[in-house]
């Protein structure tokens, strides 16, 4: 229950960053780091087939294909610019920003 709690504080915390477009205040993700930010990531970058909280090869595979498709640094690695992409402002209710905020842990 408390890693549910905390999975969905930092992915609220993220929608929240965005309004504030604030570069320094978005943390840094990288390929073996681990937790819920990652399982939030995973739903964001809409990677299916990688279960857990780990971010690994496939994430990192995913995350360079984000990065080519929207014309960013291709790095592998999830920073300030690749989450100002990741996380948009809502109104309304659906889509897969929606359901990386609902999701349990």
């Amino acid at each position: 229950m408390a890693l549910m709690r905390s999975c969905l504080g930092l992915c609220l915390l993220l929608v929240c960053l965005s309004v504030l477009h604030c570069a320094s205040a978005w943390p840094v993700v990288r390929k073996g780091d681990h937790g819920p930010i990652v399982v939030c990531l995973k739903d964001l970058i809409q990677l299916r087939n990688d279960s857990g909280d780990v971010f690994t090869i496939k994430l990192e595979a995913a995350v360079k294909r984000y990065q080519t498709n929207n014309k960013q640094p291709v790095t592998g690695i999830v920073d300030a610019v690749t989450w100002q992409g990741l996380v948009v402002t809502l109104s309304g209710g659906r889509g897969m920003a929606v359901h990386a905020v609902q999701k349990p842990c």
